[in-house]
C-alpha cells in the first residue's frame, strides 16, 4: 500500500510534536495544487506543489505557525527548486497555472511579487525560495524524519506587508528513479510472450493526509493541526499514447497540454516531442462536517507498444520455418540439426518478450 503525503497548517512549529491534542480549528490554508509530471517518453518526472494561504486571525499563529509538508520520499535539498522565477518570466505561464488573465504585476519587496488576476484579485507570490537552509532564507526548513522529508515554511517569514492579500508558494521536486517507482506501480501481464503487442500497466496511487498511511508521529501532529487545505487539485501529466481509466466524482476531466506555454515551465531545451502530453485533473473540496481534509487518487494507465525485439522475434520465427522447409527432405543427421535450430529460434522468440519495452 502507498504511503501518504501530508499537508497541514500548524500553530507553533517550535513546540514538541508530542504536545497535547488540540481540536481548535484556525483555517489559513486555502488551496493545494499538485502537478505530478510522469511523461516517460521524455523522462520527465517531477512533483510540483503550489499552496495558497492567508494571514490567520490569530497573532500567536501568525508569529509561530507554519505550513508543513511531509513527503514519503527521502529527498535531498539539491532536488528542490523554486518555481516563482518561471512565473515571473512569462505572463502566459501565469495564465496557464492559475487559469486566469494576468492584469498586472507589482514588486512588494525582495521576496514577494504581487500578481493582479482577473478573478482571484491580488495574489502575493513568494519569490527566490532557497532550499539550501541556513540564514540565507529563514522561510524554509527541511529535515528527513521517518524515512521521508519534512518541509516547514515559516508563516511569519512567508507573509508580506500585504497581509490582507492571499499569499502563494510554489516549488518543485525532481524525482529519482527509486522515488518514482514508489509512486507508480508497474505491471506486465504474465502471458506477455503470447501477446502480439507488449502491454504495460502503471497504477498511480496518490494519497494526502490519510492518517493510517502516515508515520505515527506525523499522524498525531496532523490530528492536532490548525487546518488542512480547503480545496485540493491533483494534476497528473502522462504521455498522450497512454490509455487512462480515470473516473470517480472527483475526476474533472482531461485535456491536451499546451506545450508551447508549458515548456517555459522547465529549463531551456525541454521538449515534449511531436505529441503533447495529456493532463488529468481531480478536485477535492473539504467536507464541511470534517475538521481535517484527506483524499486519494487511484488511476491506471495502460500502454501497448511493439518493440524492435518483437520484429526480430518474428524474423527469427520465419527463419525457423524456412530452416524447417529447407532441411525437411534430409536424412536423420540433418533432422537433429533441424530440431536444434528450430528450438533455438523458438526459445529466442519467447525470451525476447520478457524484456521491458520502455524504461522510466
Amino acid at each position: 500500500m502507498s504511503r501518504s503525503f501530508a499537508v497541514w497548517g500548524c500553530r507553533d512549529y517550535h513546540r514538541n510534536s508530542k504536545a497535547e491534542y488540540n481540536s481548535d480549528q484556525i483555517n489559513f490554508i486555502d488551496e493545494l495544487h499538485v502537478n505530478f509530471w510522469n511523461v516517460s517518453e521524455h523522462k520527465i518526472s517531477y512533483l510540483d506543489f503550489g499552496i495558497s494561504f492567508k494571514n490567520p486571525n490569530d497573532i500567536s499563529v501568525t508569529e509561530n505557525g507554519a505550513i508543513c509538508f511531509f513527503l514519503p520520499l527521502v529527498c535531498q535539498k539539491v532536488n528542490f527548486s523554486d518555481l516563482s522565477e518561471n512565473l515571473q518570466s512569462s505572463r502566459d505561464l501565469v495564465t496557464a497555472v492559475f487559469n486566469e488573465y494576468l492584469i498586472d504585476t507589482k514588486t512588494v519587496d525582495s521576496r514577494h511579487l504581487k500578481l493582479v488576476l482577473s478573478n482571484k484579485g491580488d495574489l502575493v507570490v513568494n519569490t527566490g525560495l532557497s532550499f539550501d537552509g541556513g540564514d540565507l532564507d529563514r522561510r524554509i526548513r527541511i529535515t528527513n524524519p521517518h524515512n521521508g522529508t519534512l518541509i516547514v515554511f515559516s508563516l511569519s517569514e512567508c507573509l508580506s506587508n500585504e497581509q490582507n492579500c492571499t499569499h502563494y508558494l510554489r516549488f518543485r521536486i525532481k524525482l529519482e528513479n527509486n522515488q518514482l517507482s514508489s509512486l507508480v506501480k508497474t505491471f506486465y501481464p504474465n502471458d506477455l510472450f503470447l501477446k502480439s503487442n507488449i502491454e504495460r500497466s502503471d497504477i498511480i496511487d496518490f494519497r494526502v493526509n490519510e492518517q493510517r498511511n502516515l508515520p505515527s508521529e506525523i499522524a498525531s501532529t496532523l490530528a492536532s493541526a490548525a487546518c488542512t487545505p480547503l480545496k485540493c487539485h491533483i494534476f497528473i501529466i502522462r504521455d498522450m499514447v497512454d490509455d487512462s481509466s480515470a473516473s470517480g466524482s472527483n475526476y474533472k476531466g482531461c485535456r491536451i497540454l499546451e506545450s508551447e506555454t508549458w515548456t517555459k515551465y522547465f529549463s531551456h531545451g525541454t521538449s515534449f516531442g511531436k505529441h503533447d502530453p495529456m493532463i488529468y485533473h481531480w478536485k477535492i473540496s473539504k467536507d464541511s462536517l470534517s475538521r481535517l481534509n484527506d483524499f486519494s487518487v487511484v488511476v491506471k494507465f495502460k500502454n501497448s507498444k511493439a518493440k524492435f525485439s518483437k520484429i526480430f522475434a518474428y524474423l527469427f520465427y520465419g527463419a525457423a520455418i524456412t530452416t524447417l522447409l529447407k532441411f525437411l527432405p534430409t536424412d536423420i543427421h540433418y533432422k537433429w540439426v533441424l530440431l536444434s535450430t528450430s528450438a533455438a529460434f523458438i526459445i529466442a522468440y519467447i525470451l525476447s518478450h520478457f524484456l521491458p519495452f520502455r524504461k522510466k
